[in-house]
């Protein structure tokens, strides 16, 4: 189910409203820092406030990238969490939140720009399909080599690093993995 809502910067959006400006320089240079959560029903609003060191650990994340001023703290971001699961009506479900270099001014200096801070909760049932328990996937080694531990922010995950995966993952499904 398509969730209804997205938490933006301090409240709920609709979905088909959640957007950012085509100027916005995270989507010119990839500066951005994510995290993913399962959330599992039914518990999944209460769990949120469970996660506080999760929060703690993730919202420090965009320092390292560069990110000086945060608009949120920990535990506003997991209240906002909890609003955004009720608002959708999930029980179960999968928390995608972000900080990303927002702004209408080009270039890669963060005191230009201003963090923007997105979460999203959407249902994500079983990622390889529900037969993969059951008789397994098909799948291959890729011919990339992880880059070495100094040539990339490893604190955190940011938007550039999951380029690779990309190219991995289409690989392996035009090979028909």
């Amino acid at each position: 189910m398509e969730p209804k809502y997205i938490w933006m910067d301090g409240s709920l959006v609709e979905y088909e409203k959640a957007t950012v400006h085509f100027m916005t320089p995270a989507l010119h240079y990839g500066v951005g820092v994510f995290e993913g959560i399962a959330v599992m029903p039914p518990t999944a609003a209460r769990q949120c406030s469970d996660y506080r060191s999760t929060w703690s650990g993730w919202s420090t994340r965009p320092r390292y990238w560069g990110f000086r001023e945060l608009p949120y703290t920990a535990d506003q971001l997991a209240e906002a969490t909890k609003l955004t699961i009720s608002a959708n009506g999930f029980g179960g479900c999968y928390i995608r939140p972000l900080i990303y270099l927002g702004g209408e001014k080009l270039g890669l200096i963060l005191d230009n720009g201003v963090p923007k801070v997105g979460i999203a909760a959407i249902e994500w049932p079983d990622y390889l399909g529900p037969e993969a328990m059951e008789k397994g996937v098909r799948a291959t080694v890729s011919s990339f080599t992880r880059h070495h531990l100094n040539v990339t922010m490893t604190k955190a995950k940011i938007h550039r690093q999951l380029c690779q995966q990309r190219a991995r993952q289409d690989r392996s499904g035009a090979a028909g993995l």
